[in-house]
């Protein structure tokens, strides 16, 4: 493997699946394809398209992609025509941890049903600062210890169903008082 390669297997870019009619667009994709990227991380488009685009690549590559994304609340968090889930502040209103597992588990199924394999969830951060916003209901609340509850069972139901789960944010985010997209928050506290 060459160094180029080797740093291809290492980048996970965004794909666009509602630029692919362009034909540069394309053209690009599958340049980075044949480099030997890792993966792509979807944002955007319709389920099934995104499907189609996913078994496309897929064929074209000469190894296995990984596809990611962000879906705390299922795939209708990044994509059209898709079904949401509730976000992580009305599963824990539930007080019920089951339920985090079954969502897990749903969502997971969900990505798998596309060909996507790591979830860029649950979100870990403590909503500890009410000005905060950014995180609010996509947390699990105020209290450390409920959170990593919901957070751990989350993590199981979407590991059982063969999607890798990734944990966010920073540690610290839940009480930053800006939006993280936009500027660099910081934090004052020890």
């Amino acid at each position: 493997m060459n160094y180029r390669n080797l740093a291809a297997s290492l980048i996970i870019p965004r794909l666009d699946p509602e630029q692919w009619a362009n034909e540069q667009y394309r053209n690009t994709i599958f340049s980075l394809v044949k480099e030997g990227i890792l993966g792509f991380c979807l944002f955007k488009g319709k389920q099934e398209s995104v499907k189609h685009l996913i078994g496309e690549l897929q064929n074209y590559s000469n190894h296995s992609l990984l596809f990611c994304g962000d879906f705390e609340n299922g795939l209708g968090m990044r994509f059209d025509e898709s079904l949401d889930y509730p976000h992580a502040a009305a599963i824990a209103n539930t007080n019920n941890l089951e339920n985090a597992e079954q969502i897990g588990y749903s969502i997971a199924l969900q990505m798998n049903s596309v060909g996507i394999h790591w979830n860029f969830a649950p979100v870990t951060d403590v909503n500890n600062n009410p000005k905060n916003p950014i995180i609010n209901i996509r947390s699990f609340g105020s209290d450390p210890d409920v959170v990593s509850q919901y957070i751990e069972r989350f993590i199981i139901g979407t590991q059982s169903a063969g999607v890798v789960a990734c944990s966010k944010h920073f540690p610290g985010h839940g009480n930053v008082d800006i939006d993280s997209h936009l500027h660099l928050p910081s934090i004052s506290s020890s």
